[in-house]
């Protein structure tokens, strides 16, 4: 089960800053929201709780990750999905995991 998560929210990361088009993005959209909260959600079969952790990491990356920086990772995890994930979203990731679950 964490390994799923780990993966479904890393490739939820790396998939909610990529665009199309000639528009430079600056900042955090519904778009992103939403392609985030797809992928996030998508491998897990525990909605609620799968909800409640993308949420967190969404919105506390929001808080805490410049969007200069949000693209930064996800141009990093593109580049190569298997490396591990940036500390500070790594960091996020857990606190949301162990808040939302109470573990």
């Amino acid at each position: 089960m964490r390994s799923l998560l780990l993966a479904g929210l890393a490739i939820a990361f790396s998939l909610t800053a990529a665009g199309c088009g000639d528009d430079v993005q600056t900042d955090y959209s519904a778009q992103n929201r939403g392609e985030f909260f797809a992928a996030c959600t998508a491998p897990l079969s525990d909605r609620t709780l799968v909800t409640r952790i993308c949420s967190c990491v969404f919105e506390t990356a929001q808080k805490e990750i410049p969007y200069e920086r949000f693209v930064e990772i996800e141009n990093a995890i593109i580049a190569d999905p298997v490396s591990p994930l940036a500390p500070d979203v790594a960091e996020i990731i857990a606190t949301c995991i162990l808040d939302e679950a109470e573990l």
